[in-house]
């Protein structure tokens, strides 16, 4: 993944390549629409990175109905969105280093019911 901040948006490319950065994105199906082509993942970060979630699903194919940035705006219009259909249901905190006066969150979940 490669940030252009100047932008406001990164890139993914699927062979390394200087100065981009690897990301780790896991998923898993949770449900899916056949008849409007849509899904319900869960998905697990290994890496934590800017518009990680947004740029590498629409990368691989399952853009983010609503994202005007990364998602394709006939989609989105499609299904009157706006903004990006994403949502956490839980957060984990993990840190790798220290983490400053956010420490006390290390370890610690969050989390409310899952669809």
């Amino acid at each position: 993944m490669f940030k252009d901040s100047k932008k406001s948006l990164v890139y993914i490319s699927d062979i390394p390549k200087k100065g981009y950065q690897k990301i780790i994105t896991s998923y898993k199906v949770i449900s899916e629409d056949k008849k409007n082509n849509t899904s319900i993942l869960d998905i697990k970060l290994e890496t934590g990175r800017t518009h990680q979630i947004r740029a590498h699903l629409a990368h691989i194919g399952f853009p983010i109905i609503g994202d005007g940035k990364y998602g394709i705006n006939e989609i989105n219009k499609r299904f009157h969105q706006k903004y990006q259909m994403l949502c956490s249901y839980k957060l984990k905190f993990n840190f790798s280093s220290d983490s400053g006066f956010l420490e006390y969150l290390d370890k610690k979940e969050i989390s409310i019911n899952k669809i």
